[in-house]
């Protein structure tokens, strides 16, 4: 006998769009929480670096992270006050 059951298989639904972002959402919110081997976590301003170098805009970054669109623009300018 088998461990593994086998189930009916799911009906085939279209994806749209809006399943695809959802899924693409919670990736990213597992990928920001992964802890660094030292056991830290990534500070709020390198998720935003992460994001902002994806090509998010600050307002997806905002959104993303849970903090204001005006502390995602001060962390922009921040970095690139320290690249120059």
């Amino acid at each position: 006998m088998s461990i593994l059951r086998t189930k009916k298989p799911i009906p085939h639904r279209e994806t749209t769009l809006e399943d695809v972002v959802k899924r693409l959402d919670a990736i990213l919110n597992v990928l920001l929480r992964i802890q660094l081997a030292d056991n830290k976590s990534f500070r709020v301003r390198d998720k935003v670096r992460i994001l902002h170098n994806l090509g998010f805009r600050n307002r997806e970054i905002a959104q993303t992270l849970g903090i204001s669109q005006l502390h995602v623009g001060n962390v922009i300018n921040e970095l690139r006050k320290a690249e120059s």
